[in-house]
């Protein structure tokens, strides 16, 4: 079918009455298979005109609803209608969790970790060059990953940019300095405005300074707690106009493609609970943690709820400790020592994750890639038919220098591109000089309703 548009003005007309209508599912419009993003819209009142704009899409076939039809509505759809705030005028909420979806035209996410901006006498920890920086380095950070990006054709469809946790080397608010202007340049490189709105991140160790040098295990404990959480907080508090949260912790809500629904929720797990000596001040996240974010991220009541074929968020936990071991220790340290990489508390945070059928969890920390599929339930009484399956996957590190990555890995960055079925994940590899790298690794992360 073509159409001749001969002449286009400016309509003031209210979209009212076409939200009125429910869109109808047609594949033989389509020389393929009709995408599933679409198909699955059928019988879901249009949305706003926004919604409808970032669908990418000219043609949409609607009709009017039948009599006595119960018809969703996009929110409904996309899963804000169910999860609406019940809290009284006034009640405190978290504003790290906003309520609403953030529209977005292009489908992937830049996934980033262990960024390590360093400063001083650990400046060669960061491996790339800093803005005006007299160096052998070619590249900084930020434009070798828009260079990657760009080269492999993917930059412009890049909406928003995850960080599991390391920014920086000590928690220096020079370091921090850098980070906030590294996030800045990149978001601005993709052509995207709205910086606030795009950006999801928990802290790591590194980040949270327990001592005058939290790069040292075995350092004893001479920071309180308030003080040791004080450069991340001023950092977060000045990139995002907000005061965090006493956890820490934040969520994310996009709608990319302005069809997929995403819900990502992002915890600290280098909570301040600690021994001198055998706890200090990382690898654990906290009852009160896990429960704080679930209500104000709206899983708290929705954890299992609906039938198995309903469409969802695609949910996320971002955190910067392994769920799972990820390296081999190959002298086991007597009493425990300090080799241990997963949260004290990953059995809980694992079954929370179940509990809320996450998707996907994405980590950092030890510095090396990291990709796994696990089948369980919330106890060992949970019957198979409850059992719950989701992605484990750690990045490694994105600008740590040579000498800090265990095996040799080179720097990576990653995106997420989401579909209906699935969550792709691209593993690109960056170099601070030199030509730009092969792709270093992709994953099909499916997306499975429940059980």
């Amino acid at each position: 079918v073509w159409f001749e548009l001969s002449r286009v003005e400016p309509d003031e007309m209210s979209f009212d009455p076409l939200n009125e209508l429910v869109q109808v599912s047609v594949p033989e419009f389509f020389r393929g298979e009709e995408p599933a993003e679409f198909a699955r819209l059928d019988g879901v009142r249009l949305g706003s005109a926004a919604i409808l704009d970032e669908q990418n899409r000219t043609v949409w076939f609607v009709r009017r609803p039948k009599a006595g039809e119960t018809v969703r509505s996009m929110e409904e759809f996309i899963g804000t209608g169910a999860r609406r705030r019940t809290s009284p005028v006034g009640a405190h909420r978290d504003p790290s969790f906003p309520d609403e979806y953030f529209l977005t035209r292009g489908r992937r996410l830049l996934w980033l970790s262990d960024l390590h901006f360093a400063k001083g006498e650990h400046r060669d920890v960061h491996g790339f060059a800093y803005q005006g920086e007299d160096t052998a380095y070619q590249f900084n950070l930020h434009q070798e990953i828009e260079r990657v990006l760009e080269d492999h054709k993917v930059l412009l469809d890049v909406e928003g940019v995850l960080i599991s946790g390391d920014i920086t080397w000590k928690a220096d608010p020079h370091e921090f300095r850098e980070a906030r202007t590294f996030i800045r340049e990149l978001i601005a490189k993709a052509g995207k405005t709205d910086q606030a709105a795009r950006v999801a991140m928990c802290p790591g160790n590194h980040d949270v300074r327990f001592s005058d040098e939290p790069w040292r295990k075995g350092r004893p404990i001479d920071v309180a707690t308030d003080q040791a959480r004080q450069s991340y907080a001023s950092f977060y508090q000045t990139l995002f106009e907000l005061e965090p949260n006493r956890h820490l912790s934040m969520g994310r809500r996009f709608l990319l493609g302005g069809a997929v629904p995403v819900e990502i929720v992002c915890l600290n797990s280098s909570v301040l609970q600690q021994e001198q000596g055998v706890f200090q001040g990382h690898g654990f996240i906290g009852e009160d943690q896990l429960r704080h974010a679930a209500k104000e991220a709206g899983w708290e009541a929705n954890r299992d709820a609906g039938p198995s074929d309903q469409p969802r968020a695609v949910r996320i936990a971002v955190v910067h400790h392994h769920l799972l071991p990820v390296i081999h220790q190959l002298q086991p340290e007597r009493g425990g020592g300090h080799g241990y990489s997963t949260p004290l508390d990953a059995e809980r945070l694992a079954s929370w994750i179940v509990e809320h059928r996450v998707d996907l969890v994405l980590h950092g920390h030890m510095h090396e890639p990291f990709c796994v599929e696990i089948n369980r339930g919330t106890t060992i009484e949970s019957p198979r038919e409850h059992w719950h399956t989701f992605t484990v996957c750690g990045l490694g590190s994105t600008g740590v220098s040579r000498e800090h990555r265990l095996s040799g890995t080179p720097n990576l960055a990653a995106t997420l591109e989401f579909n209906s079925k699935s969550v792709k994940i691209e593993m690109y590899e960056i170099v601070a000089s030199g030509p730009v790298r092969r792709k270093h690794a992709e994953f099909d992360v499916p997306i499975r309703r429940r059980v």
